[in-house]
């Protein structure tokens, strides 16, 4: 609890010494305080027990990231230690936090920092600013986006990228670390930027060693860039729902004609085949790591601070962490959650 509380103090402090160097509409914001915090020192408040825990996070969270512009709760991509934004002190802090039992709701809530289906720990930045601008006299486009540029500078120049709008055209888009190439379709300017920034995602993942992401093809034997173990845990996956599907019929085959739970014994054999017929390589692609967390920038872009400050990134992921593959980096293995 000590360390928690002196986490706190620490945050509290830093927020005020922000908001006295910060513009006159910030100091608007904090109207928006609750009467009997106005013009308090909060750290000294908690060590006198005038303010209770649970309202001085509350206060935090008013100071640290709704009345400063673009701070702790700003977020869309995903960064880590190898980022210049990177805040190596807040992800030091998140750690030992951890360690004393915070839960990670609270330090993502407090600190802006999150822990990542791998297990490594994460900060997020800005993609308000991020635009797509078309190149003059081509159908090409490019991207603006001024925080990735001052968090991985140089990472798009050093890209060969191909951004296109396609009216009616299906979201599109891959990104090849061996060519350093990134393409990304979309039907309108908002659709493309949405899939450049999925695959932006996945150019971080390979430059801080995150989860990565991949294709269906390696799920599929014999395909281009099929993964002989992503093939096999797909069809040891399948092997496995078959057993319950045979278990399924024969407890339901044992039953009277006027068995009373004879419909729901039915209904488990119905179940049982749906969850086989869901095991395919398109469906495993989506349940890899690094897939859902790129679709998850997408989820959170147009989060407003105090949503994502709210939503811990676990809980914006569209596949429960149980369920999510790890590929990783170094020597392409793939395994499901621990």
């Amino acid at each position: 609890m000590a360390n928690f509380m002196q986490l706190l103090m620490q945050e509290a402090e830093r927020a005020k010494r922000n908001l006295k160097a910060a513009p006159g509409r910030v100091a608007d914001q904090v109207s928006n305080f609750k009467e009997d915090w106005k013009g308090k020192d909060l750290a000294k408040a908690v060590k006198s027990e005038q303010l209770k825990p649970e309202q001085f996070k509350a206060a935090i969270e008013e100071v640290a990231g709704n009345a400063i512009p673009g701070g702790a709760g700003a977020a869309g991509i995903f960064i880590g230690p190898k980022s210049r934004l990177w805040n190596a002190g807040k992800a030091d802090q998140a750690k030992k936090a951890l360690a004393a039992g915070m839960t990670e709701q609270d330090v993502n809530a407090i600190l802006g920092v999150s822990k990542g289906a791998d297990g490594q720990l994460r900060q997020e930045i800005s993609d308000l600013g991020a635009t797509v601008e078309r190149i003059p006299g081509r159908d090409n486009f490019n991207l603006v986006h001024p925080e990735l540029e001052k968090a991985y500078p140089g990472l798009l120049d050093s890209m060969s990228t191909n951004f296109t709008v396609k009216p009616g055209a299906r979201q599109n888009g891959s990104y090849t670390r061996g060519a350093r190439a990134l393409e990304a379709t979309g039907s309108s300017s908002q659709d493309l930027l949405q899939v450049i920034l999925h695959e932006l995602q996945h150019a971080v993942q390979a430059t801080e060693g995150f989860a990565r992401g991949g294709s269906p093809n390696m799920f599929k034997r014999g395909a281009k860039f099929s993964n002989p173990k992503a093939v096999d845990l797909l069809e040891a996956e399948q092997l496995e729902a078959q057993k319950a599907i045979d278990k399924a019929v024969t407890h339901y085959n044992s039953m009277g004609e006027n068995h009373p739970a004879k419909e729901i014994a039915k209904k488990q054999v119905t179940n049982k085949i749906a969850a086989y017929n869901s095991i395919t390589p398109l469906q495993l692609y989506k349940r890899l790591m690094g897939e859902v967390e790129a679709r998850n920038t997408v989820n959170r872009q147009f989060m407003d601070t105090a949503e994502r400050r709210r939503t811990l990134p676990e809980n914006s992921e569209d596949v429960s962490r149980t369920k999510q593959l790890h590929y990783s980096y170094s020597g392409n293995a793939i395994t499901k959650a621990k």
